[in-house]
């Protein structure tokens, strides 16, 4: 580019940029019918190029220009730096230095909601339901040591404390909350609310003891005392001693009945969504029977729902978007006392086996219904696509007597 003169500066009618000196410069701007000129110094700060306006050529002088070049340039071999450079630098310090502090107090439990609402949540088939599961196992497992911790505080020692007690009994819960603590801490760093190592990445299983995978079975309530809690739960009126009572008419995993939604019903059956066995891509479904009496549960609260303006959308609820929680019903039947024959306490996974049971003794019905009812997939590809009806009016009947036996 040429270097100008003052008189030539003025006589600039083009757009275009023209060269004044080494670091100065014209930059002609056409904006509707009218040519804009002003002085641009050109220079480097950490090695990047910056151009800054010295003021538009009608209001300095080509002298002035010069000059005012002159004195940024100086300071900046002086190691003063530009003004506004420092200026600018100095308030993006402080607000990155505010920003720190904020996200510094931020608290485990804080970051992990942020986490799930702004990065699983977009992707999840189930936004709700995944998100609740996520916020749920947290909740039961990790949110008692490190939820109201802030991130730098939490240390290997509280992970260890998290997952100890649930290491070999549930090892696949365990290994997930781990998971679940990992991506959180993960999201943290990457956002730059914290500078530490993750605490909760997988070397954390060297301080834990080594997993045989011996399948521990679930602790379940011999078919003989299914009557006797049936009955307390009758009694008790509460969202989860109702959920309970639905777990053992239908022997469905807690997950499934949990978050059964209102429209999943169709008069006499359940359609229900079985998590188990669902994908991302694809939702597994099976019809369930629902038997007299836990039509007449069902209809009952529908009837106490009546006068609600907005219908929850789950059947056993925790709000209008939520539903109960497994913590919540495990320690409903935590409170009942019931233990299976090795002195351990039931859990709700177990009635599924304790129903198995009651089919076996009883001789109730074919093992190939019993097990369409548990929703447990054929390991045979080949059976699997040619047995294809799931049986209704039989499991239906064999339903009704098993509530029968249940509510007698």
């Amino acid at each position: 580019m040429q270097q100008l003169s003052a008189r030539q500066v003025g006589a600039i009618r083009k757009p275009g940029r023209y060269r004044v000196s080494e670091n100065l410069s014209v930059k002609a701007q056409k904006v509707g019918e009218k040519l804009y000129c002003k002085y641009l110094l050109r220079y480097q700060v950490d090695g990047k190029t910056v151009e800054r306006s010295l003021g538009s050529t009608t209001k300095i002088t080509l002298k002035q220009a010069r000059e005012k070049a002159q004195a940024l340039m100086a300071s900046m071999v002086a190691g003063e730096g530009v003004p506004a450079e420092q200026l600018q630098k100095a308030k993006q310090e402080k607000k990155a230095s505010s920003r720190r502090a904020t996200n510094a107090a931020m608290t485990f439990a804080d970051v992990a909601d942020e986490f799930i609402s702004r990065v699983k949540m977009p992707g999840w088939k189930s936004p709700l339901k995944s998100s609740q599961t996520w916020k749920n196992r947290l909740s039961t497992h990790a949110y008692g040591v490190i939820g109201s911790k802030v991130l730098a505080d939490i240390s290997k020692a509280d992970i260890q404390q998290i997952l100890s007690p649930i290491w070999l009994e549930k090892h696949e819960t365990a290994m997930r909350v781990r998971m679940y603590i990992e991506e959180v801490f993960e999201y943290a760093i990457d956002c730059d609310y914290v500078n530490v190592a993750n605490p909760a990445n997988s070397r954390i299983q060297r301080l834990l003891p080594k997993y045989t995978g011996t399948v521990q079975h679930q602790a379940a309530l011999h078919h003989a005392q299914a009557p006797v809690l049936y009955r307390q739960l009758q009694e008790r009126n509460n969202e989860s001693a109702r959920a309970l009572q639905m777990v053992m008419m239908t022997a469905q995993r807690q997950i499934d009945v949990r978050s059964a939604r209102w429209s999943d019903f169709d008069g006499d059956v359940w359609h229900a969504p079985i998590a188990k066995l669902s994908s991302k891509q694809t939702e597994y479904r099976l019809e369930i029977p629902l038997p007299a009496q836990l039509r007449e549960l069902i209809t009952a609260k529908k009837t106490a729902l009546f006068n609600y303006s907005d219908m929850p959308r789950y059947v056993f609820s925790n709000g209008p978007d939520q539903y109960i929680s497994e913590a919540a019903m495990r320690k409903e039947l935590s409170l009942h006392g019931f233990e299976d024959h090795e002195g351990r306490a039931i859990t709700m996974h177990g009635f599924r086996t304790t129903f198995k049971d009651w089919c076996r003794v009883t001789n109730a019905e074919d093992d190939e219904v019993s097990e369409i009812q548990l929703s447990h997939a054929s390991r045979s590809q080949v059976r699997s696509a040619y047995a294809r009806d799931k049986l209704l009016p039989r499991r239906a009947e064999l339903m009704q007597r098993y509530a029968d036996f249940l509510a007698a």
